[in-house]
């Protein structure tokens, strides 16, 4: 590809009409082994549109991207400025050096690129800038700063699109220069679970507007398959062998599918477990008074149901608390739990309601009051396990986030929550239950939405399969994680039932 054929190929697309989906057939005849018919349909895109180019792996996203940027430098000059932005350094060498690459055959010696700032200078004076964004420290950088084409590049390793969206407030261009945004995402990575509900759940090549920042968006999937210029059986061989630990992530990426279950940490967790709302709560059937049953001065029955409350505290981050339960082995409005199963059957979810991994800055006692209004609408008592960290003493005139939880009415225990790992494998072991007859599983209610948002498209830690990504959304996780492995049953009915003391 010389400057010559780019400019030929910028100037052909410049003149067709802003029609969305046709294959820029001219371009492929001036030059047929530049780019592949999908590449070149996704080029042929207007500029008004923003773009989520999504799918599998080894179809060319940031291939087309770069061009796009190329395109867009070609077109305004000097007034054209694109920032180009992934999670990692890794992940920025990784790009700079494609960038590198493909600027160079095109422009050659002409092209400057100043390796302190990242940044690329083309010969109309068009720049394209690298940058890293990874906390909230970093977008002080683009503050004051204008960029008339953003490129978020492997999106879907932002757990949160929070610092993404607010990026786009550097989204600014001289009068009669459109300015676009430009995510890429492969499934399987933290950020999954937003970029499905934003982009995934749309009719492909079809304009829609994100609820989430008013703008209009094209979403466009692919796969390896659409890359006629790579050796695709060799590719599938050495992306089965990266994945060799999980099949099911491989699987993911190559057929670049969304939808499924697939690549997850939690990828046991099926519609088995899903289960439809609870009306109300199941009674006991009577106190067995059992010694076998005593623990710290409580009577517990085998035939009792048992409720309590598990939560995950937090401020800036999310809050989650379950109302949960175990079944002695009875049937409830349908559905016949085994003995031990446990069973979500509410929540409170003190989230942002678009972005899943943001708090809502509630203290203790306000986080109490929502517990409260959960537990008294169900008639059980406001007890249960929290996070150990709670009962941490750090010298506030409040105490613990425990004690402030307890002065306000809610009664937690320490989750004593042990290996993370054994809990971890203690929640997949009843996930893959679910549904059996004859041994516990997990079940949740559809009315846990944040559970059901979160949990399945979790993923394994890069660097240990057996662990969560501790950068995912995993507040949801974690409070399950405790409920399920509380290490004293609280036998707590509902108002009106039998209770023992």
């Amino acid at each position: 590809m010389d400057l010559h054929w780019f400019r030929i190929w910028c100037c052909v697309w410049l003149c067709k009409p802003l029609r969305i989906w046709p294959v820029m057939s001219e371009m492929v005849t001036i030059e047929p082994d530049k780019l592949t018919p999908l590449q070149a349909k996704i080029m042929a895109v207007p500029d008004a549109f923003d773009l989520a180019l999504l799918g599998g792996r080894g179809y060319g996203k940031t291939r087309v991207a770069l061009l796009i940027a190329l395109r867009f430098c070609e077109q305004y000059g000097k007034h054209a400025k694109v920032l180009i932005v992934r999670r990692s350094f890794p992940g920025l060498a990784e790009i700079e050096s494609e960038c590198q690459t493909i600027f160079g055959q095109i422009y050659g010696a002409a092209v400057k690129y100043n390796s302190q700032k990242h940044r690329f200078t083309l010969p109309n004076g068009g720049t394209i800038s690298l940058d890293q964004l990874d906390h909230e420290n970093d977008f002080a950088k683009f503050q004051g700063r204008s960029f008339g084409l953003i490129i978020a590049d492997e999106a879907g390793q932002y757990p949160s699109p929070a610092l993404l969206d607010r990026l786009r407030s550097s989204l600014r261009a001289p009068k009669g220069i459109p300015t676009r945004y430009i995510i890429t995402a492969n499934p399987g990575g933290p950020g999954h679970g937003w970029i499905k509900k934003r982009h995934v759940l749309r009719a492909e090549w079809e304009p829609y507007q994100d609820e989430a920042t008013g703008a209009s968006f094209v979403t466009i999937n692919g796969t390896f398959e659409s890359n006629i210029f790579i050796d695709q059986a060799a590719y599938e061989r050495n992306l089965k062998a990266s994945c060799a630990g999980d099949p099911a992530l491989a699987l993911a990426w190559l057929s670049g599918d969304w939808t499924a279950i697939r690549g997850a940490f939690f990828e046991c967790l099926t519609d088995k477990s899903m289960v439809d709302p609870w009306k109300s709560l199941p009674k006991g059937v009577g106190i067995e008074y059992d010694n076998s049953f005593l623990y710290q001065g409580e009577v517990k029955s085998r035939h009792n149901w048992r409720f309590w409350i598990a939560g995950d505290f937090g401020t800036a981050a999310p809050a989650i608390y379950l109302a949960m339960a175990e079944s002695p082995g009875l049937e409830h409005e349908g559905i016949f739990y085994p003995r031990g199963s446990k069973i979500v059957f509410d929540e409170v979810a003190l989230a942002g309601i678009d972005d899943p991994s943001q708090g809502l800055l509630m203290t203790a006692p306000e986080q109490a009051a929502s517990i409260k209004s959960m537990t008294e609408r169900w008639g059980i008592r406001a007890e249960g396990v929290l996070d150990d960290a709670c009962f941490a003493n750090v010298g506030s005139q409040d105490g613990t986030i425990a004690d402030q939880f307890r002065k306000a009415g809610v009664h937690f225990r320490k989750a004593k929550k042990g290996s993370r790992l054994s809990g971890w494998n203690e929640l997949r072991t009843l996930m893959s239950q679910a549904g059996q007859p004859d041994v516990p599983g997990l079940y949740i209610t559809k009315n846990c939405q944040y559970l059901w948002e979160t949990l399945p498209s979790l993923p394994r830690d890069p660097r240990n399969p057996e662990d969560l990504d501790t950068r995912a959304i995993d507040h949801g996780a974690d409070a399950l994680r405790y409920g399920c492995l509380r290490r004293a049953p609280i036998l707590t009915t509902g108002i009106g039932y039998a209770t023992a003391r």
